[in-house]
């Protein structure tokens, strides 16, 4: 079933009245909010044509960190005895970041990447806050309020008991492989790591002030080395540069040209399954969303429960690997009408609705549009290339069901 935007509602509203619950709460709506950035940004990722291009390589870092963020959020909810929830709580697109009553914050939409986009709404995401912003744990105007005030709120519960870290549930996760993406996992045990995890997150994005104005005023230097176009014509870490740019200022580089953008696809703003009428993007469109249901699904088996094989390297990686960019970027190239002009547009493109499906049932329905596809191409050699995708998608499923089946993971998924 597909959730309604009301049922996936993130409300930074609190019912706990003691610190220990509110900082359990406070820490889901972080995971929440850290894992909503991650198909906007995905998005405009994939409506990029050049994959080699600086600008691709640079918001793909950004992604790789928002992943890296949503990692610490829970090693930091888990490290007090709590466990991060997905399933019935991812929003539905479009919404707003800080989705509350009344709703407040940007406005976060499924858009191909503009320099538009990237100032009206991935800049506002990660605007910096004031040195002199309070904390802010209801309502705040920003990320960076939001996340000084679970620091406050850490301080507070070790306080009233020294030994909360003894609570940890055992799931915390250091081993998870984030790629060209700055900084690192860390397990939380202590206030002095739990200030780091939070600290690591507000450098690189939420929260992050220009390399002039410090948030914490004890730290001296930054902490991560600056990403970009090396002399080798690579793209990686610049050794010895003190700052690594936040996401706001990498989004700025992209939103005032200083990385030109280039070409992107004419993607269909908000794209819905039920727009599309021309063939095999609805089809294309319903496995996309039924393997964001299981990325989904997964991720919460990831941080809430031990499970036999790995959920990050047997299914997450394969979909952010195999599955997403090639359905993704196809479905960008498909128009949303019949007989519409697929070099003009508007085109298609992934929706990120979820849909509970289990495993065995997406590998059927991708088995079966491969079958369908594998047909039709025989008759229609311009197919041809749809057709190979579907088929990588299908075997990548089909290789994630092989290796879950008769495990513990499976039964989750």
């Amino acid at each position: 079933m597909t959730l309604t935007r009301s049922q996936a509602r993130i409300k930074l509203k609190f019912s706990s009245t003691d610190n220990r619950g509110k900082l359990i709460e406070a820490l889901q709506k972080a995971a929440l909010l850290e894992f909503s950035t991650i198909p906007p940004y995905l998005t405009a990722l994939y409506s990029i044509q050049d994959k080699t291009s600086q600008a691709f390589q640079t918001l793909r870092s950004v992604i790789l960190e928002e992943m890296l963020h949503l990692n610490l959020a829970s090693n930091l909810m888990n490290s007090i005895g709590g466990s991060p929830q997905f399933i019935g709580l991812v929003p539905d697109y479009p919404t707003y970041i800080f989705n509350i009553n009344p709703p407040s914050g940007p406005y976060v939409q499924l858009m191909a990447a503009s320099p538009e986009v990237l100032q009206d709404i991935f800049m506002a995401i990660e605007q910096p806050a004031p040195s002199d912003a309070p904390p802010q744990l209801e309502d705040p105007m920003t990320i960076g309020q939001f996340y000084k005030a679970i620091e406050l709120l850490f301080e507070q519960c070790v306080a009233e008991d020294p030994n909360i870290f003894d609570n940890d549930t055992g799931l915390q996760r250091t081993d998870l492989y984030f790629g060209s993406g700055g900084g690192k996992a860390i397990y939380v045990n202590s206030l002095e790591t739990a200030k780091q995890a939070i600290n690591e997150i507000m450098q690189q994005g939420e929260g992050a002030l220009p390399p002039d104005q410090r948030l914490y005023q004890k730290q001296q230097w930054g902490a991560y080395n600056y990403y970009g176009k090396r002399s080798d014509d690579t793209y990686g870490p610049i050794l010895g540069t003190p700052f690594d740019l936040s996401h706001y200022f990498k989004f700025k580089d992209l939103a005032d040209g200083t990385i030109p953008i280039g070409d992107t696809y004419p993607m269909l703003p908000n794209p819905s399954p039920d727009k599309f009428t021309s063939p095999w993007t609805r089809e294309l469109a319903d496995l996309f969303d039924g393997c964001y249901g299981l990325l989904v699904k997964t991720l919460q088996a990831l941080f809430g429960t031990q499970t036999e094989p790995d959920p990050y390297f047997t299914v997450i990686v394969p979909l952010m690997q195999s599955v997403f960019p090639v359905l993704a970027t196809q479905l960008m190239q498909l128009p949303v009408l019949a007989d519409s002009d697929p070099n003009v547009g508007p085109n298609a493109g992934p929706c990120f609705q979820y849909v509970d499906t289990s495993l065995e049932q997406l590998v059927t329905q991708a088995q079966q549009l491969n079958n369908d596809l594998q047909a039709a191409a025989t008759a229609d050699p311009t197919l041809q290339s749809l057709a190979a995708n579907v088929n990588t998608v299908y075997q990548t499923l089909e290789d994630i069901s092989g290796q879950t089946a008769d495990r513990n993971l499976r039964t989750l998924l």
